[in-house]
């Protein structure tokens, strides 16, 4: 019986493929794992690499569509999840052969929603860094899961390095046409849902890759635009009144001042000068009181940063150092 569905987007990943699915199909306990792979309208030999692994494990599906995106890829998985748990994989990442394991055992020994473990950033120099010190705990309350989510640090924006309750997302999707911040805004539909959220980072197992041809690493376009737009689709939930609407808000400015450092690394032709002219005042504006409040501790130093000096900040670190 198949326990996790992994649902795995592909468009145009032939470099990194074969490394990624065989770090699935290594999986000690792979004959519990289905494997939902989305050929998103890929060009180059992604097809025919995913067909030769359809033929020889009966645990892969694949379906072909039209080029649609990431989101729209991930919401035809959806479409066809049966187990009880869902977990997302990137195709130019790798697992341990443990990794799907120990996501399953800490779900099911705790009874959660959702639980997470820790990943590795890995570089192309060959550089890997643990992402998280080492915790484990539970979050019982929805209002405490959502606080955490919206003053951040060690839940991450990431969906990898999770496991779902299918129950729990089974009527969310991704939303198609944006290219930054989808994740975010899934995980915060995800988390208004769950009334238990489990922690074990003393676990490692994910390597994310660092890809300099990602959305992120990209040239300054309105698609780094898209984190503001769903930041405030989430502050709308929210009223003045409620307890969440701080931490929302407080979530807010913290990705207003990301945006802020993102322009003044990317924008070298100055096309955006009057959103940051606008996002300084922002953030200016913002009292430290709420922030300290509100925010976690790093966050709130990274505010005071983009709110003080953010430019001493953008020429220390174009020079490779940190303030």
């Amino acid at each position: 019986m198949k326990e996790i569905t992994i649902i795995v987007p592909v468009y145009n990943a032939e470099k990194y493929l074969k490394r990624g699915i065989d770090s699935l199909v290594n999986q000690k306990n792979f004959n519990k794992l289905e494997v939902i792979i989305v050929n998103d309208g890929s060009t180059d030999q992604s097809g025919e690499i995913l067909e030769w692994y359809n033929k020889k494990y009966n645990n892969i599906k694949i379906i072909t569509q039209e080029n649609g995106g990431v989101s729209s890829a991930r919401n035809a998985a959806l479409e066809h999840v049966k187990t009880k748990y869902v977990c997302f994989f990137d195709p130019d990442d790798m697992v341990e052969d443990n990794f799907y394991t120990k996501l399953f055992e800490l779900i099911e020994n705790k009874q959660s929603d959702i639980a997470m473990v820790d990943y590795y950033m890995a570089y192309s120099d060959e550089k890997v860094y643990k992402k998280r010190k080492n915790k484990r705990y539970e979050i019982n309350d929805n209002f405490k899961i959502m606080k955490s989510f919206f003053k951040g640090g060690v839940t991450t924006n990431n969906i990898f390095d999770k496991i779902f309750l299918n129950d729990t997302i089974k009527d969310i999707r991704f939303v198609e046409g944006k290219k930054i911040g989808e994740d975010m805004f899934f995980l915060y539909q995800a988390f208004k849902k769950a009334n238990k959220f489990s922690i074990d980072t003393s676990y490692c197992g994910y390597f994310y890759y660092q890809n300099p041809e990602s959305a992120m690493n990209n040239n300054m376009d309105d698609r780094f635009m898209d984190s503001i737009y769903f930041s405030k689709l989430m502050l709308n939930d929210y009223n003045k009144k409620m307890r969440l609407y701080e931490y929302a808000y407080a979530h807010l400015i913290y990705e207003y001042c990301k945006l802020n450092e993102i322009i003044l690394l990317k924008d070298k032709n100055n096309k955006f000068c009057h959103e940051l002219n606008n996002i300084s005042q922002v953030i200016k504006n913002y009292k430290g009181f709420y922030a300290f409040k509100y925010l976690n501790y790093k966050h709130f130093i990274y505010y005071l940063i983009m709110k003080r000096m953010p430019k001493t900040y953008i020429r220390y670190k174009e020079k490779g150092k940190s303030v």
